[in-house]
């Protein structure tokens, strides 16, 4: 038996790790990203609308596969100060039974409750996705020891080999002349390489046991972790299946192309910083160090994710039907109102890791299973209308006051703090954004150019003017981004001043 793993890291590693980390992560989710984009672009042309909307119901089944690999079992690895072999093979025990538990019951139980409600086509779908829950089974492990050991750079590499499998199988299936099946398989595949490459570049040498002792100790801290895990997943989802059960998969369809661009985009890029949120708070050495980092990571998610979704309500009109087609053009006013959606995501998705990191699963659980019940009933009205533009309205306004309910409940009730955070940490991007918006607005209004000179001119304006706007508004959080930005391109560390980088590192040791 291997001797106990202690994950004790001091602050100046911390520091050096999150650091490094956001630099690792950036590079290969854009990449990731990039290869994604390219994908959803080519499969808007390919694929119908409606083909979407029915792809969308099902797209709840991953998430909660992978909450698995999240928040119920792998969080116990990665927040345990010491593990041992016996840890890790309980934990892939309980990782692969439940995942031939839940594929099984997935796969015999959809013609029973999606069929009536959703149609034949829906409930083929979920048939077909059921076989990811294995598949998540088996990337728990590794990819929660690369987690524990902060190596994000093997982490970004294995999730840019899944992008570029999901992307290449998914376009080919649809060339061949399938629809949403095409999404499913190409889904599955992508998984399947991921799994396939952390299991090999993480090196785990155990494998799967029952251990009685170990198997208690992992779902006390995971079972209500998973809770809270499923609990968001439905808020996050709830959306789909609702608007499947009393709206045409078409109006479907272009909902999801709306929540796509407007608030997943966003949840991705986000991902650049939230992904290493969890892992580095873990081996914070006390709630005031706690505090300090996550201060400085989610004021540094807020600066980089809100200029760009300010950007795309300005320029959504022009960029929605080029990239994806003029079959497209409904989902764009949902899509701009939903990118508000979106913002209030962005700070949402950063309170969870915090409140898991800080031990307290369970009042996230209650706070998420709250939240959703509220989600269900808004959505139930706001469907009823049949407008998606009404459906997209009601759902920014439960996000914004779904955070700022958040800040309130959990940031302050977990880990001390007030309301007034929640300013501190997107205050001056929202004030830098309106200088942003007031300079690219007039801009697509009165230049008559082709699309990519217009973006082109648009973004040259627009972007630098944010910055100067930024850099006057809070020079820490200018020298926070100078600091990521020094870590990832050196020679542009002199823009944020040797001062200011060096009270920005400071910052991020706590």
């Amino acid at each position: 038996m291997a001797a106990p793993e202690d994950s004790q890291v001091s602050p100046e590693e911390l520091r050096d790790a999150t650091l490094k980390g956001v630099r690792w992560i950036s590079a290969t989710r854009l990449t990731f990203e990039l290869v994604a984009a390219v994908g959803a672009v080519v499969l808007a042309h390919l694929v119908p609308p409606a083909a979407y909307g029915r792809y969308a119901i099902v797209l709840f089944l991953p998430e909660i596969a992978l909450s698995l690999v999240n928040e119920g079992l792998g969080i116990p690895l990665v927040q345990r100060r010491t593990i041992t072999g016996r840890h890790v093979e309980a934990t892939m025990a309980l990782g692969i039974a439940i995942g031939v538990v839940l594929t099984a019951l997935t796969f015999f139980l959809a013609p029973l409750v999606a069929d009536p409600i959703f149609g034949e086509d829906v409930a083929g779908l979920f048939q077909l996705y059921s076989p990811v829950f294995i598949v998540a089974g088996l990337l728990i492990v590794p990819l929660a020891m690369l987690q524990r050991r902060l190596d994000f750079n093997r982490i970004g590499i294995s999730e840019v080999v899944s992008a570029a499998v999901t992307t290449a199988v998914s376009v080919a299936l649809a060339l061949l002349g399938l629809d949403a099946e095409a999404y499913v398989l190409g889904s599955l595949a992508g998984l399947a390489a991921w799994a396939l490459v952390l299991m090999v570049i993480a090196r785990v040498s155990w494998l799967p046991r029952p251990r009685r002792r170990e198997t208690r100790e992992i779902l006390a801290t995971g079972g209500p972790a998973a809770g809270a895990g499923l609990a968001g997943i439905g808020s996050r989802n709830a959306d789909y299946a609702i608007l499947g059960a009393q709206l045409s998969s078409v109006q479907v369809g272009f909902y999801y192309r709306a929540f796509t661009i407007g608030v997943e985009y966003e949840r991705k890029l986000s991902g650049i910083v939230t992904r290493i949120a969890f892992p580095v708070y873990s081996r914070t050495k006390d709630i005031t160090q706690l505090r300090n980092v996550r201060r400085r990571i989610v004021r540094m998610n807020s600066t980089i994710i809100f200029p760009l979704l300010t950007f795309f309500i300005v320029i959504a009109p022009v960029v929605v039907p080029w990239l994806f087609g003029e079959r497209w053009t409904p989902a764009v006013v949902p899509a701009q109102i939903l990118a508000i959606a979106g913002m209030a995501t962005s700070l949402k998705n950063t309170v969870d890791p915090l409140i898991l990191a800080a031990g307290r699963p369970r009042p996230l659980l209650y706070f998420n299973l709250c939240e959703l019940a509220a989600y269900v009933a808004m959505l139930i009205f706001a469907a009823s209308t049949g407008n998606l533009v009404v459906v997209a309205c009601a759902v920014s306004a439960f996000r914004v006051v779904a955070l700022i309910a958040s800040y309130r409940a959990l940031v302050g009730g977990v880990v001390g703090g007030s309301l007034g955070e929640l300013f501190a940490d997107a205050g001056a991007a929202l004030a830098a954004c309106v200088v942003l918006a007031a300079v690219a607005l007039p801009i697509r209004l009165e230049l008559d150019l082709a699309t990519v000179p217009l973006l082109f001119v648009c973004g040259a304006a627009a972007f630098p003017a944010y910055a100067l706007a930024l850099r006057l508004i809070s020079p820490k959080a200018w020298a926070d981004i100078m600091l990521v930005v020094g870590r990832m391109v050196p020679g542009l560390r002199r823009l944020g001043g040797r001062r200011a980088s060096s009270s920005a590192s400071e910052s991020f040791a706590g």
